[in-house]
Order: structure tokens, then C-alpha cells, then sequence
């Protein structure tokens, strides 16, 4: 197993997690990631691949070598992103009202009522008509992050306070 930053023939090219996520566009200036998305997904890349040469090898294909790229395991990650679904006007990136986070009275909370029962259930319980994410903010700003995830469990909805630092 040999894991690289860059696939061939770039794999001798300087990287860091940092970097992968900058080339595929994960970055938010100047805002540092959160978390090292390269790194971990390519850390289960590179289990996979090795679990899958043991298996090849256990079935008599012999012994093989697997080259695991950091780069791609962070354009993997990013390709939501990519493909405009989590940009900044894409549905999982600020869209939908039904999927979004908000600022609550005290603290945030993140709202993920996308499947249309819960988004149907969301706006009855909030007596909710509007379908932007401007309209919905106002309800929200009207009780503590805590108290909405409270509510949310009484209603059944996927809406949770945001932990943060």
C-alpha cells in the first residue's frame, strides 16, 4: 500500500490536506477546514483497498500493491460541492428553506427537513407558507437553539442546535 498526495506522475508533488481541499474548492476565506476531510477519507480509501488486495490475494490473484492518492480521496469528498449541490444557491448549500441553518435567539440551529414529509410537517407546525430561506429566519429567531431542538423532537423533524466552539 503506498498512500501519495497527487496520483501519478504527481504523486511526488508537496501536499497537505489543506491543499487537496483548496484545489477542489472546500475552502471559505480565510476561514482554516474544520476538519481534515482529505486525510480521513483517505484513510478509509486506503483500508478499503487494502482489505480489498487481502481478498484478492486470499482468492489466489497473488500479491498487488494499491496506490492511494490524498487528492482524490478530498475531490471525492468534494463532489457535492462540484456538482453544485452544496454551492452556495444549491439545494444542500443554502437553497431550501427546508435546508439550511438559521440563527436562533441564542445559538444556531441546522434544519435538514428535505424529504417532502418533514418539510410538510415542518411548515404545518410552524404555520410556515414561504419557501425561502429570508422567510423561514425570522421564526427562528424567536426561541434559543436548545428550545428548537426540543420542539423539533416533540414534532418529529430533523432539526438540531449547532455545537460549536
Amino acid at each position: 500500500m503506498a498512500i501519495v498526495g497527487y496520483p501519478p506522475p504527481f504523486e511526488n508533488e508537496p501536499g497537505h490536506d489543506l491543499t487537496y481541499q483548496a484545489k477542489c474548492g472546500l475552502l471559505t476565506p480565510p476561514q482554516l477546514p474544520r476538519t481534515l476531510i482529505a486525510d480521513m477519507a483517505g484513510g478509509e480509501k486506503a483500508a478499503a483497498e487494502g482489505l480489498a488486495l487481502l481478498l484478492a490475494r486470499e482468492g489466489g490473484k497473488g500479491a498487488a500493491c494499491a496506490l492511494v492518492a490524498l487528492s482524490d480521496a478530498a475531490e471525492y469528498m468534494a463532489e457535492p460541492f462540484l456538482k453544485g449541490l452544496s454551492s452556495r444557491q444549491g439545494p444542500l448549500g443554502g437553497g431550501l428553506a427546508e435546508y439550511n441553518i438559521y440563527q436562533a435567539h441564542e445559538g444556531w440551529v441546522a434544519v435538514a427537513a428535505l424529504e417532502p414529509h418533514f418539510k410538510k410537517r415542518m411548515k404545518e407546525a410552524l404555520g410556515f407558507g414561504g419557501n425561502s430561506p429570508d422567510e423561514l429566519r425570522p421564526f427562528f429567531a424567536t426561541r434559543t437553539a436548545k428550545a428548537w431542538e426540543k420542539w423539533a423532537e416533540e414534532h418529529d423533524l430533523p432539526i438540531v442546535a449547532i455545537v460549536s466552539d
